[in-house]
């Protein structure tokens, strides 16, 4: 186990099926952990650039012990965990030609937790076996819960966390799984380093792609902003309608936005205008189009899919209050039998679905 990541033989420089990025990353984590290894590692990548594949390369070479993979939600860990599945030929070491022998691919273990004492025990043995453990943080570290891996894990486990959506990290519950594991190497990864909260990441930067280097190297498509609510906004404030200005000098900027937001009229030109540019992608692209839409509540949703469903498009939508129905909306998304998914704080990051080329924005955004 102390050795697996130190003595496995894996192609990774001048690996062309890897991305220069990736390639870079792992040169670069490997000389900062020689110099100093007790910094925190920060990697920055753009969203779709390769960050999943820059987790699978970060142990070797480097780790000498297990290693802990910590997402923030579900939506992130299925996705790791199915890149990671060592059954298929998919997974990332074979696929990308990291790891030529399959018999020396990682041991992985997706950590969901235990209902009986049986289970318990089958779990540790998984979580022994194991050279590297997935799992998101409310099965790491969770006030609530006695089966998280803080209350059954001894703090040298790990030699390795490896942080994904590193931003969330310098909330109190991945503070205190970081403090209770006594892992000698902390490796985040992020494409948001500045908090919206002002919080600093604890840790050295040392890699960082820009967005638009990204767009210009071809790895992700350049982002095009339309806005499509310049029509004149009325508004009713007290039974009498009011113009934009009116209202803010009357209510709060939240409250006209919101208002905006959930405008009959706004949604309706919103819709048209993504379905004109999803015919537009689909009439000359080679690939299935989709729109992903992001509502306000759960109510704006349903209103924002029955809009979509008269419009003649097909349409789910998915919130964390629905995971049985989200879930099944979520593989018909990625089967192509829907062409929109309109989203209710469910699939904010880490969700990865190639023929999403349309994001149509239905609540304020600042």
């Amino acid at each position: 186990m102390k050795d697996y990541f130190k003595h496995t033989n894996v192609f990774i420089e001048g690996n062309t099926n890897l991305r220069q990025p990736q390639r870079a990353s792992h040169m670069l984590l490997k000389k900062a952990f020689n110099q100093n290894p007790e910094s925190h590692k920060i990697i920055v990548l753009p969203t779709g650039t390769g960050k999943t594949g820059v987790i699978g390369l970060s142990p070797f070479e480097i780790s000498e012990g297990r290693v802990l993979i910590i997402t923030p939600s579900l939506i992130i860990q299925e996705g790791i965990s199915d890149d990671f599945d060592t059954r298929t030929v998919f997974n990332f070491w074979t696929s990308k030609q990291v790891i030529f022998d399959d018999n020396k691919l990682p041991n992985v273990y997706r950590y969901a937790g235990y209902d009986s004492s049986n289970d318990r025990r089958r779990a540790l043995k998984y979580l022994e076996e194991a050279n590297i453990v997935i799992a998101n943080i409310h099965k790491v570290y969770n006030t609530n819960s006695r089966k998280t891996l803080v209350n059954i894990l001894s703090k040298d486990f790990f030699d390795m966390i490896i942080i994904d959506e590193a931003h969330h990290s310098a909330a109190d519950s991945w503070l205190k799984a970081l403090e209770y594991f006594d892992a000698k190497k902390v490796v985040k990864l992020t494409a948001t380093p500045t908090r919206a909260d002002h919080k600093e990441l604890d840790g050295q930067i040392i890699y960082e792609l820009e967005l638009s280097d990204a767009i210009r190297d071809g790895y992700i498509k350049n982002i095009v902003a339309h806005d499509y609510t310049t029509q004149k906004l009325e508004f009713i404030i007290d039974g009498k309608k009011a113009s934009k200005e009116e209202a803010l000098d009357v209510m709060d900027s939240n409250w006209v936005s919101r208002a905006v937001a959930y405008s009959k009229d706004c949604s309706k030109t919103i819709v048209e205008m993504s379905k004109k540019k999803l015919i537009e992608k689909r009439k000359h692209g080679n690939s299935y189009h989709q729109i992903i839409a992001v509502a306000c509540s759960i109510e704006h949703a349903q209103e924002i899919k029955v809009l979509y469903d008269e419009a003649g498009l097909s349409s789910d939508y998915v919130a964390s209050t629905r995971l049985e129905e989200s879930e099944k909306a979520i593989i018909k998304f990625k089967k192509g039998e829907l062409d929109v998914l309109v989203n209710v704080n469910m699939l904010g990051e880490g969700f990865d679905h190639p023929n999403i080329s349309i994001a149509a924005i239905f609540r304020p955004f600042r």
